[in-house]
């Protein structure tokens, strides 16, 4: 495992498990009252983040278990239904978003074709069914002649866990919904009890020296060790730095200059180091 940090004008950052973000300045959307409605209004219930439209309605005692008998093929309603909202009162984030100089919301996981509305915190989630089969009807392109052994067609048209369509003994259910945790980040440059800058995302790619794709590496290279992090921040770091630790092989990378980062703006730094060739024990 890698530990990263960002350090900028004495600024330090330590990257944090996504999905358990925790302090004074992180709102959990799991506290708000969230209810679920379908396209026309006709269902509305009770419902939870993270969570999907399935388990939502099974609690509310809408549908009985999906896995259960005939219920796969029962409830293949719940999918082509067109749109599945969900929505909070946002009057809480209002007041928690005022502390701070920014604060942005944080969705982890959002499953799958989704628009967001202001105001009461309203999240839309069209059906992956009916919008593979539109992208196929305006493209008219089949990625596999296996496509229609699958249960939803055209799956191949939308970035989606594929065996949501269908599959094999898996059922198909093509389920929406906020499936992982979701937060409010409050970022501040004035208020010293909350930091100025919040990592969105990381990426972190590990290579032979010289290594190209489909070819084989040479094994006795070193390693490149390259991190990418997208970050949003109340304030300018026009001087940012990034320091790469693996601490399992006690190795440290120097300090080494990134790119700028600029307030209200989404922001990639970039930087990697070279690990010896026989530090880490392969298998």
């Amino acid at each position: 495992m890698l530990g990263l940090a960002c350090a900028a004008l004495g600024f330090l950052a330590a990257v944090v498990a996504q999905d358990d973000l925790q302090g004074p300045n992180i709102y959990n959307l799991s506290q708000l009252s969230w209810s679920l409605h379908n396209t026309n209004g006709s269902i509305v219930v009770p419902a939870k983040v993270p969570s999907c439209a399935h388990l939502d309605l099974l609690a509310a005692g809408v549908i009985t278990e999906p896995t259960v008998g005939l219920n796969d093929g029962l409830q293949r309603w719940i999918p082509y239904e067109p749109v599945w909202t969900y929505t909070a009162n946002a009057s809480q984030l209002s007041t928690f978003a005022s502390q701070y100089d920014e604060a942005y919301l944080v969705f982890n996981g959002l499953d799958t074709v989704t628009n967001e509305a202001s105001g009461n915190l309203t999240l839309d989630f069209g059906s992956p069914t009916l919008y593979a089969d539109e992208q196929h009807n305006i493209t008219g392109f089949n990625a596999t002649p296996l496509s229609d052994t699958y249960e939803f067609l055209h799956r191949e048209m939308i970035r989606k866990t594929q065996s949501d369509f269908g599959w094999d003994w898996g059922m198909a259910a093509a389920p929406v919904g906020v499936y992982k945790c979701a937060y409010l980040v409050g970022l501040s440059a004035s208020n010293t009890s909350a930091p100025a800058l919040y990592e969105a995302n990381t990426l972190i790619d590990i290579y032979r020296k010289g290594q190209v794709p489909n070819l084989p590496p040479d094994q006795t290279t070193d390693w490149v060790v390259n991190v990418s992090a997208q970050v949003v921040s109340a304030q300018n770091f026009p001087s940012p730095q990034m320091v790469i630790s693996i601490p399992e092989l006690n190795l440290t990378s120097p300090t080494m200059a990134v790119e700028a980062i600029k307030a209200g703006q989404d922001s990639t730094i970039n930087a990697s180091f070279s690990v010896p060739a026989n530090a880490p024990q392969l298998w």
